[in-house]
Formats: C-alpha cells, structure tokens, sequence
C-alpha cells in the first residue's frame, strides 16, 4: 500500500493562490474547494490578521485578531452556507470555506490599513477593500454553488444585512436610553 506523499507548506505558493482567488480566478476558486487543505483555510486569515498585529507591535491584540478572525471567517461562511441552502445550493460548507479562508488576505489587507492610517483617504481604500470582499464572496458562493447571479448575491449580502440589522437596533436601543435618562432634556426640544 502506497502512502500518500504529504506536501510542505509554501507561504509563496499559498500567496499565490490567495491572489488568484481575491482576482476572481473561477478555475483557482474551484480547486481550492475541491482540493484545497482545510487547514490552512482555517489559519490563513487568522495568520494575516496576527501580521497586522505583529506591525503595528500589539502583540495581545494580535493573538485576539488571531482567534476572532478564524472565528469570524467560520461565521460568515456558515451563514454563506445557510443562505445557500435556501436556494438549494449545490455546495458543501467547506467548497464555500477553502476558498473564502485564502480570500481573507484582502480584510487582513483592509484591517492593516485601518490601524496604520488614520486618514480619509486610508478609509475610502479600506471601505473599497470591503466591498471587494462581498465581490470576491458573490463568486465563491456563485462558482460553488451553481447558483443564479441573482441568489448568489442575495446570499453574498446577508452579512451586510444582518450587521446592519444589529447595528441599526442597537443604536434605536442606544437613543431610547439616551432619551429616557434625560439627559439631552432642553437640547433638542
């Protein structure tokens, strides 16, 4: 019996492929699903997130970022999954997770931005950057899911749709306290 040769990890290669999929790269996007590791689908985005860290020399955060981002890239694919399964997709949790885990370099890159920039000009690329996510996540989702363009994006923007639904409630919640403590009594009325 013949044992399967093991391959070592190559930063440049995995570089590569990250690229090639943040540049929309179908065949790349279809063989990360298909025969990508899910390792290091996991840690990818969690590495570029400690690089930040690492920078712009904070090293507790970095390991925070570190965990949050293998946590949150597991979020969002789960609800990329679960959207899918609305429109009956064709696609597996982990042919949406591979690839969406090497295509975490650009919020890595968005992320680094924010914390070394403070200028207008460093938020317009990062919120460019951003919506370049939800692109490159629209033809993940529509490469493996063999989805219509229009499911396909309507599960690429439930993220959004939730995070705006949290942050729209938490900020009613917010100036209903502010409201009622009177403390803005005279100021607006």
């Amino acid at each position: 019996m013949r044992r399967k040769k093991t391959q070592k990890f190559n930063l440049l290669k995995e570089l590569k492929t990250s690229f090639s999929i943040i540049t929309l790269k179908k065949k790349t996007i279809n063989q990360v699903a298909d025969n990508g590791s899910t390792w290091l689908a996991v840690i990818l985005f969690g590495f570029w997130s400690l690089v930040a860290g690492i920078i712009i020399q904070d090293y507790m955060s970095a390991i925070g970022w570190f965990v949050e981002a293998i946590f949150f890239t597991w979020i969002i694919t789960l609800l990329y999954y679960l959207g899918g399964m609305l429109f009956k997709s064709k696609a597996e949790f982990m042919e949406i997770y591979k690839p969406w885990g090497y295509a975490q370099l650009v919020v890595g890159i968005s992320f680094l931005i924010n914390k070394l920039f403070t200028t207008n000009l460093a938020l317009l690329i990062s919120l460019l950057l951003e919506v370049w996510c939800i692109i490159i996540a629209y033809k993940i989702i529509k490469t493996e899911s063999r989805l219509k363009p229009w499911k396909a994006l309507i599960i690429a923007l439930i993220p959004i749709i939730i995070l705006i639904i949290i942050v729209m409630t938490n900020s009613l919640t917010l100036l209903s306290i502010i409201l009622d403590s009177g403390l803005v009594n005279g100021l607006l009325f």
